[in-house]
């Protein structure tokens, strides 16, 4: 990911614009622009959530929210839901009237259909960061994390291999949200709210 840069002089606007227009092309200012209006709007969602009672007491965000991060595609905004979830407006007004606000905070925003809320993805990751804390030498993992594109997690094996994931499965967490793979030598985990991230996750 490219994370952009305010300039500070005239000088560095020159040494900056001739790499951001080699790797974003020629209207890399609209990009740009694109980009931070798509993560000011994601900021705006959860300023939502956090100034409504649409959560409950152990939950951080409504159910049906899958997950928000910016397509690096068009750098459009992608608001990911959970079908099942979607509140009614006879069930409770709040909650219904919420998630229509949510949807036309953008109008270039894409809706993805998810099976997963990000409660969910986030109970996962605390059960595995437990145990990776409490395994880190001897356990099963090399890694974890959260990959909201996909809407799911991945865990990252010292050993990958079938037998190592059903004992996975069997003594640590079986999870249909947990995607397992082999271990990287090097990875970055790191994901934040910086135009011209991949991956945008919550809170």
């Amino acid at each position: 990911p490219v994370t952009f840069v305010n300039a500070s002089s005239d000088e560095n606007v020159n040494d900056i614009d001739p790499a951001l227009k080699d790797y974003l092309g020629d209207n890399y200012e609209e990009k740009i622009k694109k980009n931070t209006e798509s993560a000011q709007n994601i900021e705006k969602i959860q300023s939502m959530f956090n100034n409504t009672n649409a959560r409950s007491m152990s939950n951080e965000y409504p159910d049906y929210i899958g997950g928000l991060y910016i397509d690096s595609q068009n750098d459009n905004m992608v608001i990911q839901i959970v079908k099942n979830n979607i509140p009614s407006s006879s069930e409770n007004a709040g909650d219904y009237s919420l998630y229509n606000n949510i949807l036309s905070i953008d109008e270039d925003a894409k809706i993805e259909y998810v099976d997963y809320s990000y409660n969910e993805i986030n109970e996962v990751i605390d059960i595995l960061a437990d145990y990776y804390s409490k395994t880190y030498e001897n356990g099963y993992i090399d890694g974890y994390y959260d990959d909201l594109i996909n809407n799911r997690v991945v865990v990252e094996l010292k050993n990958y291999s079938k037998e190592s994931i059903l004992d996975f499965k069997k003594y640590v967490l079986d999870s249909d949200l947990i995607y397992f793979t082999e271990s990287r030598n090097v990875v970055d985990y790191a994901t934040t709210l910086a135009p011209g991230q991949e991956v945008l996750t919550l809170g």
